[in-house]
């Protein structure tokens, strides 16, 4: 795997080297194409001109149209990738490759992909606590400001050991107000029942520069002699659980339950399988401060500490005598895989609002996707048809071309980290929304993905290490109401790629 790409990227380094007065060319894959001589037919055809790849993408539209879906409502662009230095050749094929769609969360390749370019990928984030108030003894009293970076991944273990420096260094009792300093970015807190009406899903958690542990708990329901018990995991200070539910014949399939949240209590009711042991599923509640206190106070207090604060939002001011600073154990190289792999919402909507932060001027949604867009026409392509949103994905009206996203991927292996940026995608039937995919197909092992899900949208972009060698870049896009339906369509296009290559 190693020295393809080092191959491929020596081929690419050297062609760059001839062709320097071309970097203003709206392609770079339509320079290859020009100088060797081929005529393209954009407008006359739904398919790419090369025809590489014909028979797998035939095949798909096929099987999608079985399905009850249109072929109007895919798109397909595919890049078998150089071998060797001379001749430089690349073969293309697609359909409907230039059309816009809603590519789901394959966006987030682009928000991660801008993150790497923009930002160095051993960047780390940084936490800081401030105070104006003044330590007796084990007591700090006043205000304590509690002050984000934009850190997409605050977790409950980063707090323990933030916890446990502060005991370290003689807090044990904090009296006043614990404010919440998410200032770097600029943007109001998201309704999380907008984009779907179900405000307890944690992939509707919207972006803070305070956000901790993705603002979600755990509840884990176990099954015991007398019944069963609940829990929060981790625990939220003031914050009770409790349970209705009533058990059916059956295992943990029979589950079916509906959570609600009213008053500081939260509230699971419905079917528990009588032979489900275990039952676990994640929630999202309060805002990013209350959330946030509720976590810190329920650590600190298990601590052996004392904890009297009231919450509120607000900024840092300059004569605040800074007493902690963490500093993130994940590079950026690190949570871009993590986003990737897991298709994390609330983490790629906090790296796209990085995008444009500055200890001058917050981040905007604006500001970034302006960044984002200009850093992709540095790429060669026409970001006219693009829209980008929010960087995640969860969005009814971000579009991108099939083409588009593939020519990105193409130019990601540019990048001195080619194989690292691969491996970021999740490995096919081994790894986060990839895992439970590609069974029983030779693909599985032999390609790195993301994969895309809304209602009406399921989309697949990445790469193919070819079985006859070589490597592929791909994106397939459905957008249908009756898209769910093409999951298995679009594992066995990927399958295609790989054994007929």
């Amino acid at each position: 795997m190693k020295s393809n790409i080092i191959s491929f990227q020596l081929s690419l380094k050297i062609y760059n080297k001839l062709n320097m007065k071309l970097k203003n060319t709206s392609r770079v894959l339509k320079i290859y194409i020009y100088l060797l001589g081929l005529t393209l037919n954009w407008a006359t055809s739904s398919f790419a001109s090369d025809n590489f790849a014909t028979g797998a993408i035939f095949k798909t539209i096929s099987a999608i149209k079985r399905l009850g879906i249109s072929e109007k409502s895919v798109g397909i662009s595919v890049v078998k990738l150089p071998e060797v230095i001379y001749p430089f050749e690349f073969s293309r094929g697609g359909f409907n490759d230039s059309v816009g769609f809603n590519p789901g969360s394959v966006m987030k390749v682009v928000t991660t992909g801008a993150a790497l370019d923009l930002i160095e990928k051993d960047h780390r984030f940084i936490t800081e606590i401030f105070t104006t108030g003044k330590k007796t003894k084990d007591e700090l009293k006043g205000d304590i400001f509690f002050k984000g970076g934009g850190d997409p991944k605050l977790v409950v273990e980063d707090l323990e050991k933030i916890i446990l420096d502060l005991r370290t260094s003689g807090y044990r009792v904090l009296s006043g107000r614990w404010i919440i300093d998410d200032s770097l970015f600029d943007i109001p807190e998201v309704n999380p029942s907008k984009f779907d009406g179900k405000p307890y899903k944690p992939y509707n958690v919207g972006p803070s520069a305070a956000m901790v542990n993705f603002k979600a708990t755990e509840i884990i329901i176990e099954h015991s002699e007398t019944g069963h018990t609940a829990k929060l995991k981790p625990e939220l200070n003031g914050i009770l659980l409790k349970t209705k539910l009533r058990k059916k014949k059956g295992g943990c399939s029979r589950n079916k339950h509906l959570i609600g949240f009213n008053k500081n209590t939260v509230m699971v009711r419905g079917i528990l399988g009588s032979r489900c042991d275990l039952d676990s599923s994640f929630v999202s509640l309060l805002d990013h401060a209350k959330f946030g206190h509720a976590l810190f106070k329920n650590l600190w207090e298990n601590s052996g500490g004392t904890m009297n604060t009231e919450v509120l939002y607000g900024k840092t001011p300059a004569n605040a005598k800074k007493i902690y600073v963490w500093s993130s154990p994940r590079t950026m190289l690190d949570l871009v895989k993590d986003i990737n792999v897991l298709s994390n919402n609330p983490m790629a909507r906090n790296l796209f609002l990085y995008l444009s932060s500055s200890e001058d001027k917050p981040g905007t949604l604006s500001a970034s996707r302006k960044i984002v867009l200009s850093w992709l026409e540095t790429k060669g392509i026409d970001t006219a048809g693009i829209v980008l949103d929010n960087g995640s994905g969860l969005s009814r009206v971000a579009k991108m071309s099939a083409l588009d996203m593939t020519d990105l991927l193409v130019d990601s292996l540019l990048r001195n980290n080619g194989l690292s940026w691969i491996q970021t995608f999740a490995k096919a039937g081994f790894e986060g929304t990839a895992s439970n995919r590609f069974k029983n197909l030779r693909v599985a092992g032999n390609a790195w993905v993301k994969t895309g899900s809304l209602e009406g949208v399921q989309a697949c972009s990445g790469y193919v290490r070819a079985s006859g060698g070589g490597w592929i870049a791909f994106s397939i896009f459905v957008n249908h109401r009756l898209a769910e339906k093409s999951k298995v369509t679009i594992d066995n296009f990927v399958n295609f790629l790989y054994e007929e290559s």
